[in-house]
């Protein structure tokens, strides 16, 4: 009926020193009704249905933020299974380890102890306090907090922290919007080298997980398929694999990488290009992934060659917990090549991504592959001379 198809939606404010401590839903074949207890009593609810068959309470001195939930595969149906919700320590509460530290963060005249305290916190810590409440996301405001984790994120291959494409995307998103809010800080120094980096980061593969069908790939052996992916928010598709060797390739040249000025960086060893992709299995079955780079000349000859080889990849209890993140850095700066009588000149990028089950079942049971991507990167040595 058109009363069941229609969607509820509704919007709760919370005050600054309000936090969610406990949920109530009823689910089947939907979400049907969620209800959101405040630690002021308050009862915030959406949806129609009075019945409640899940609960979850905040155990003392935490509260609830950071929420997801999807659907998982029930057999001939889709039920909604997923919900999870991260619990945080609250800012005033003797239980908390690091009760203290939020009080001295939440409190307004001590925001200016936050910048000094990033370098100190992952980029998955700070997103997660950007998550808290009302004061924490207009820290997402302050370029002070914001300017670091980008290069942090930018610049992962050198401190080996990222492990999501997600977090470089949120936090190029939040430069666009800083650098488009304020055009006069725009033009300072700091705000004319996001510019440059955010433009030459963003991801050049358009179907980096499916979304887009095979646009921009060319299979290669094998029949991949683009499967659907229900219990993660960001991650919709994924590629997967067949028993046997299934690989497909994606190509782009150097000029749709950086722009026309700056394509003999990446020549000159002053800028990097970097591919990678997060890969995982199935908790059923065995799987092998390889990823291969290559950087070809005006011939379409390849002149370096780099590879990774995930022979038995890694199983967890929740599928979710087993995507691990692949990549390669391409720096010229560090290649030798033979002298030739025709100089040879890198003009094309060449990903290739392949794998197979290692139980020979029929069917897609192969590796996983998600968030793929080619960036081209200038060098934090170089950065003031662009």
């Amino acid at each position: 009926s058109k009363e069941s198809k229609r969607k509820t939606k509704e919007t709760f404010v919370l005050d600054r020193d309000e936090f969610i401590v406990r949920i109530q839903d009823h689910s089947g074949m939907l979400l049907d009704t969620i209800f959101f207890h405040t630690s002021k009593n308050r009862i915030l609810a959406c949806g129609r249905d009075n019945r409640i068959n899940f609960e979850f309470i905040a155990k003392p001195g935490f509260h609830f933020g950071v929420f997801r939930c999807g659907l998982c595969d029930g057999g001939s149906t889709a039920h909604l299974q997923f919900f999870e919700a991260d619990q945080i320590e609250l800012p005033n509460s003797s239980h908390a380890s690091n009760s203290e530290l939020f009080e001295l963060l939440a409190a307004p005249r001590y925001r200016r102890i936050f910048p000094l305290l990033v370098e100190f916190l992952t980029i998955k810590d700070c997103l997660a306090i950007f998550s808290v409440n009302q004061l924490f996301c207009s820290l997402k405001r302050d370029i002070r907090i914001i300017s670091p984790l980008i290069f942090r994120c930018l610049y992962f291959y050198e401190t080996r922290e990222i492990t999501e494409g997600i977090h470089i995307n949120l936090l190029r998103k939040l430069a666009k919007r800083w650098l488009e809010a304020s055009l006069a800080v725009g033009e300072t120094e700091i705000g004319k080298i996001l510019k440059t980096l955010t433009q030459i980061s963003k991801n050049h593969v358009l179907s980096s997980s499916g979304q887009h069908d095979f646009n921009g790939w060319r299979k290669l052996q094998g029949d991949c398929i683009i499967e659907p992916i229900f219990t993660q928010a960001y991650r919709k598709h994924v590629f997967a694999t067949s028993y046997m060797e299934t690989s497909m390739s994606f190509s782009i040249q150097l000029d749709k990488i950086f722009p026309p000025d700056l394509v003999s960086s990446f020549v000159q060893g002053k800028s990097v290009i970097i591919l990678g992709a997060m890969v995982a299995r199935r908790p059923d079955c065995e799987a092998e992934a390889h990823i291969v780079g290559r950087i070809l000349d005006q011939r379409q000859s390849w002149m370096i060659e780099k590879t990774i080889h995930e022979d038995s990849l890694p199983n967890r209890p929740n599928f979710n917990k087993n995507w691990i993140h692949r990549y390669l850095v391409f720096d010229m700066s560090e290649v030798s090549l033979p002298p030739t009588e025709v100089p040879r000149i890198p003009t094309t990028v060449m990903l290739i991504i392949s794998g197979k089950d290692k139980k020979f079942w029929a069917g897609h049971y192969g590796a996983r592959f998600s968030s793929i991507y080619v960036r081209g990167m200038i060098k934090r040595d170089h950065l003031l001379t662009f």
